[in-house]
């Protein structure tokens, strides 16, 4: 890997586990406040409206300012955030400080992947974006479960005061990192706010299709898990233990490989992932769910992100934005739109139906195509 790139995975996974640490002790801090579930609800809510406002202001302001100034930025956010709900009990502040969360998340998390895009060579950036995102599975496999286990000890606003630490650090790294520049802003393009241009049509909705059935799986696991008797921590383990070693042991083969092949190969995995959790009620078979599911984000995730900047040569960040942006609209459309299935034929008549996304994500590989870059 190229100088610079352990340096940055090195800042992201800390970032991540910073982020990550917030997600046991936020909902109880909220419930110890004695707030009404619909509070507690808009409390939280309000991270995935900020995420998705932010996601193209920060691609903007990345391109414009610096890949490292703004995950700098991304972590100073992250800092006041979490610091700051450990002192107050105000609804207002509690939200605005979530937001501010959501601000740092998205603005460090499309600024480091701009950043190691550039550092990678365009025949190895599949590869190396592969292996940069075993930074944030490592976080989320081992953040919570650790936080967890030291609450008891430093008490949930220690939890805070830790996320704080972390985001602190990997800020720092950031900084430090910025020697390895090598390529100059871009200035400010109000354009990219508002417009996705032509040569990313298709592979947003690839991202959009994907995260819609990512998004299924996530949300409604513990329901099911609930459904069918089993522990849904040992799924969510298997899966992350399954898609880091997915990541290290694919990542050299996306970027020798027809995109084309590469993508429908995960799509049908997604769609095979989501069948077992809709068919099966054992852990074996939930299990497998999980395995599948794990080797789909393996493939799609960073081959999708790869494609997204490989089109953005000179906004790479733009590219990382629009690739998160379709795949957190997914993620939330895609939730929704299974709901009056949830509602009216249960949990996996849900994963059934959605099984649809993984086919329409499908129909969308199979015929895609990789548009020589500013062909707009």
């Amino acid at each position: 890997m190229p100088r610079g790139y352990w340096q940055i995975w090195t800042a992201t996974l800390l970032f991540f586990a910073a982020f990550y640490s917030l997600l046991v002790p936020l909902p109880l801090y909220l419930e110890g406040l004695r707030f009404p579930d619909w509070q507690i609800a808009f409390v939280l809510g309000a991270f995935g409206v900020a995420a998705l406002l932010g996601r193209p202001l920060s691609g903007v302001a990345a391109d414009a300012w610096g890949y490292n100034r703004i995950m700098v930025l991304g972590a100073a956010s992250l800092l006041v955030g979490a610091v700051g709900t450990s002192v107050t009990h105000s609804l207002t502040l509690l939200t605005l400080l979530r937001v501010l969360q959501a601000f740092g998340y998205v603005a460090f998390t499309t600024a480091a992947t701009a950043r190691v895009s550039e550092l990678l060579p365009a025949e190895r950036r599949a590869h190396g974006l592969a292996w940069f995102g075993t930074s944030a599975n490592v976080a989320m496999t081992c953040a919570p479960a650790l936080v967890s286990l030291a609450i008891p000890v430093i008490a949930l606003r220690g939890a805070f005061w830790l996320a704080g630490g972390l985001a602190v650090v990997a800020g720092l790294l950031a900084q430090i990192g910025r020697h390895t520049a090598t390529a100059p802003p871009t200035g400010v393009n109000v354009r990219d706010l508002l417009v996705i241009r032509r040569d990313l049509w298709r592979p947003v909705c690839l991202a959009a299709a994907f995260g819609a059935g990512f998004g299924v799986f996530l949300q409604f696991l513990p329901l099911l898990a609930e459904l069918r008797s089993v522990d849904s921590g040992l799924i969510y383990t298997v899966y992350g233990i399954t898609i880091i070693a997915s990541r290290l042991l694919v990542g050299r083969w996306l970027d020798t490989l027809r995109p084309a092949l590469t993508l429908s190969v995960g799509f049908v995995a997604l769609g095979g992932g989501l069948v077992s959790f809709a068919m099966w009620s054992s852990m074996t078979g939930l299990l497998a769910g999980a395995i599948c599911l794990a080797a789909a984000g393996a493939i799609v995730h960073p081959l999708l992100i790869s494609i997204h900047v490989g089109q953005s040569e000179d906004r790479m960040a733009h590219g990382s934005a629009v690739f998160y942006l379709g795949f957190d609209l997914g993620m939330g459309a895609g939730t929704w739109f299974v709901s009056p299935i949830f509602e009216s034929g249960g949990l996996p008549a849900a994963y059934l139906v959605s099984v649809v996304y993984a086919a329409a994500g499908l129909a969308l590989a199979l015929r895609f195509r990789v548009h020589p870059p500013g062909d707009r």
